[in-house]
């Protein structure tokens, strides 16, 4: 308030304590302890009647002032640490008129929500920012904001809707046509990363590829740690998925050395919306166990969600479950292990509103089904798993799932329905050049032919059985 007023702080303090002793207006609320260790009281409406009403008996170029002061006030209080209060900065300033800086703290306060896994609030402020920025003129900085608002925007929507989702793609197509105007490499990276993200969601690999090496050649030519660090995963999640093993282990471990806990805060770079170092742990993980070393996998695994349940960021966590503590599972036919993973994922993707990982639990419910003899409802699960996962416009390990299914038929007896799902599953290899589990896809296939030959031959002994049953029949009569 004497920020605000231009007055000093006990004559204000000496205001507010009379209308508190008087019961007029407000009450006291205790006190609070300020930068420099100055200690002042707290005050409060005791109804937001009397708020309402007073804000409203002011007038507009009043309020506008002291909206800016307030703003200005507090953004001198907090300093560097302005992004703890950027949601009430960004009320401040855009109530005070100055949109220039409610969109910079808007942008702060989006990206601060989703770190927050609060995505729908984040949509809410980033949307807000992009408003607000068609006030200002179109400058380079104008172009620079935008930039910034719709690669978190983009980020946000991956997490809300899928990664691949239709309105994710609009918002990094929007952003590399404002870097091509800028002319910053720097400025290119995020954009070029959301694309990536897709292209790779999708399982459109060849362009990934391509965007792969762009963010390398970016990230070497500043030689920044936070543009490094996400090429090198992004370049060891691909590698890993085209089946390029050691070469991926190489990227991923890379990834990890590089990984520091302040090189990935609200506002940072991002490729998706997990923290990088959980993202690299679980890809070794995976690429562990497909070279032979069940243990170190195992032990990756570990690190991996030690590492998410630290962060206590949702989002990661949601990823850990998944693809290091399922996953692994699953590769590790750990049935009961799967199931208490699957459990926790299914809950934190329904309170958190994740649809990705939701469809995800779904197909890992049904494998859990599968193993534990109730093969129909298990297959049953996994095909709507994998519906889910088509909705939101991923493509990315749909043959790996085949695989599931064509597994379950196995067991189930129905061997030509298991064949033709492989079939299909090997045609997504060729078309996609997602090879990492390619290897295992042709091993089922072998089991289901296997048993395909074995179910002929017993037919035909059954058949000559009966036929010699009914000669001896006949001769008998």
């Amino acid at each position: 308030m004497a920020g605000g007023l231009a007055e000093e702080r006990e004559r204000v303090e000496e205001q507010c304590e009379g209308l508190a002793r008087r019961e007029q207006f407000v009450r006291a609320q205790g006190t609070e302890t300020l930068t420099g260790g100055i200690i002042t009281g707290r005050y409060g409406f005791t109804h937001a009647l009397y708020q309402q009403v007073l804000y409203e008996r002011l007038a507009a170029v009043r309020r506008i002032q002291l909206h800016r002061r307030i703003g200005e006030w507090e953004e001198q209080r907090y300093g560097e640490r302005g992004g703890e209060v950027a949601a009430e900065l960004a009320m401040h300033f855009e109530r005070g008129q100055d949109y220039e800086r409610a969109v910079q703290y808007l942008t702060q306060a989006g990206c601060s929500a989703l770190w927050r896994s609060a995505p729908r609030e984040a949509i809410r402020l980033l949307t807000r920012g992009l408003e607000l920025l068609m006030a200002l003129p179109e400058t380079p900085e104008r172009a620079q904001r935008e930039l910034a608002l719709q690669c978190a925007l983009g980020s946000t929507l991956a997490v809300t809707k899928g990664y691949a989702a239709l309105e994710v793609p609009r918002a990094y197509e929007r952003a590399v046509e404002l870097c091509q105007r800028i002319g910053s490499s720097r400025a290119f990276f995020p954009a070029l990363a959301g694309l990536w993200g897709i292209r790779f969601l999708r399982a459109e690999l060849h362009p990934a590829k391509e965007l792969t090496a762009q963010l390398s050649q970016l990230a070497q030519s500043t030689q920044e740690p936070a543009l490094l660090l996400w090429a090198r995963t992004a370049q060891g999640m691909l590698l890993s998925t085209l089946g390029e093993l050691p070469a991926a282990l190489r990227s991923l471990e890379e990834g990890v050395a590089l990984y520091d806990p302040q090189l990935h805060q609200p506002g940072g770079v991002q490729i998706v919306a997990q923290d990088p170092k959980v993202i690299c742990l679980s890809y070794a993980a995976w690429t562990l166990w497909r070279l032979g070393y069940p243990d170190q996998a195992w032990k990756k695994r570990y690190e991996a969600m030690t590492v998410a349940q630290e962060l206590a960021h949702p989002f990661s966590l949601a990823f850990a479950l998944d693809f290091a503590g399922a996953g692994v599972g699953m590769f590790l036919r750990e049935a009961p292990l799967v199931h208490r993973q699957v459990e926790l994922l299914m809950q934190l993707s329904h309170e958190q509103s994740f649809p990705y990982w939701l469809a995800w639990g779904i197909v890992r419910q049904g494998w859990v089904l599968s193993e534990q003899g109730e093969v129909e409802a298990g297959i049953a699960k996994m095909r709507q798993g994998l519906a889910a996962i088509q909705r939101t416009g991923a493509e990315l390990s749909g043959s790996y799932i085949l695989a599931q299914l064509a597994e379950a038929y196995g067991k189930a007896g129905q061997i030509a329905e298991g064949l033709q799902l492989l079939a299909e599953a090997l045609a997504r290899v060729e078309k996609t050049g997602e090879r990492w589990y390619e290897a295992e896809l042709w091993r089922l296939k072998d089991e289901l032919l296997l048993a395909k030959t074995r179910d002929s031959t017993q037919q035909e002994k059954r058949r000559k059985g009966e036929g010699v049953m009914r000669k001896a029949r006949r001769v008998k009569k």
